[in-house]
């Protein structure tokens, strides 16, 4: 009898250890639709296509926890119907995987991959190429990185180290005949290597202090013209701080250097200051502002080496009651190209206001206003696009 007494502590105890930190999943299916009349599809100076465009975008995210370790995987699929222009049609996807696994206390990897099917519009499409062009261009793209940290989540000071890559494959009009072959999407295919990164250092249990270095090695596969190659490096370096007062003052900002150098030597390099930014602050408890800041090199969607892209972005949320909101926007982006090619400034304003009917579905209506004044007048331009949007999502099935 003592035997089976014991035996069976034995096994509830096993169970238990089993069982004690099972893995938790839930599952938020959404569905968000949108009608929308767009005045300027094309983002043109004369003659702009208006058209009114229908968006369906179903989806789903399933969250597993297992103590302190999650596992996150998003899917959604985006469907725009243009009404009075058919070949602006497209469909997007879009697959992304977090995964936070912790070993000990002290270590943890962090690993993301995301997959996208996506496209161009004639809005952003290369200029020597949209006479070609019938249909969106479309493309696939992938992005991958691995982190590994050393420091528990509250420690003093905590290592960061991470390898990553992305790549993008174009998937039409990839050989255009000649003499137009050289406004072919293929040349744009490239890998990415990525490295990074961080020491963080933490004063205080409200505010972050860290140094970080990234480096993007770019490798196109194709070259327009013998000899000649895109292919290039760039690097970062950062001093930043993070501030974290409560959930009500949030914020970070990153100043640093970046250096873009080319495996063609005779293509100019940059070394310059780069910087990222944002905060967040909720005066009282309805009400959120929130300003985003940025400048980087980045390649280029023109023909030339690079473009100097600086980028700041403002918005104000406010509950006026429980549940109706009204929210306003506002941004300003500069690009500049090398060469003297042109420099693009466009500002960008929106106003909405939204019901949250259900905590499962909201309405919003709104009006967003686009102007972009360039240095080249024929990529002048003005757009305005009224909305309405129906959005639902289940926080668990």
């Amino acid at each position: 009898m003592r035997l089976k007494i014991v035996l069976l502590l034995l096994s509830s105890c096993m169970t238990f250890s089993v069982w004690a930190n099972p893995l938790h999943v839930k599952v938020s299916p959404f569905i968000f639709s949108k009608y929308l009349i767009n005045d300027n599809i094309t983002q043109v100076a004369k003659n702009p296509i208006s058209s009114p465009v229908i968006e369906l975008t179903p989806g789903f995210i399933i969250n597993g926890e297992k103590s302190t370790n999650t596992y996150d995987l998003t899917y959604y699929a985006k469907k725009a119907t243009f009404l009075n222009s058919e070949q602006d049609d497209f469909i997007d996807q879009n697959l992304e995987l977090d995964i936070e696994q912790h070993f000990t206390m002290r270590n943890k990897i962090k690993f993301k991959y995301q997959y996208i099917q996506s496209h161009d519009g004639r809005a952003d499409i290369r200029d020597d190429l949209l006479p070609y062009v019938t249909e969106p261009v479309k493309y696939d793209a992938q992005h991958g990185m691995l982190d590994y940290i050393y420091g528990a989540q509250w420690a003093r000071g905590r290592l960061e180290f991470g390898a990553g890559f992305n790549t993008k494959r174009f998937k039409n009009y990839r050989y255009l005949p000649a003499p137009s072959d050289l406004s072919s999407t293929r040349f744009d295919d490239f890998n990415d290597l990525l490295l990074e990164g961080q020491f963080t250092y933490r004063p205080s249990d409200v505010s972050e202090f860290f140094i970080r270095v990234e480096n993007q090695d770019r490798t196109y596969l194709y070259n327009r013209f013998e000899g000649s190659t895109l292919d290039n490096n760039t690097s970062y370096f950062f001093l930043g701080s993070k501030l974290g007062i409560n959930k009500d003052t949030n914020g970070s900002l990153m100043l640093g250097w970046q250096n873009k150098s080319f495996a063609q030597a005779d293509r100019p390099t940059f070394s310059g200051l780069t910087w990222r930014g944002d905060f967040a602050w909720s005066p009282v408890k309805r009400s959120t502002f929130r300003l985003e800041t940025k400048r980087e090199i980045l390649d280029p969607d023109a023909k030339n080496d690079y473009r100097k892209e600086t980028y700041y972005d403002f918005s104000w949320k406010h509950f006026w009651l429980n549940r109706l909101y009204s929210e306003v926007k506002a941004n300003y982006l500069t690009d500049e190209y090398t060469s003297g090619l042109r420099t693009d400034k466009t500002t960008g304003y929106e106003t909405s206001i939204g019901y949250v009917f259900r905590n499962y579905l909201t309405f919003v209506t709104g009006w967003t206003k686009e102007s972009n004044r360039s240095t080249v007048p024929i990529n002048d331009y003005d757009q305005n696009i009224v909305y309405f949007s129906a959005n639902f999502k289940l926080d668990s099935l």
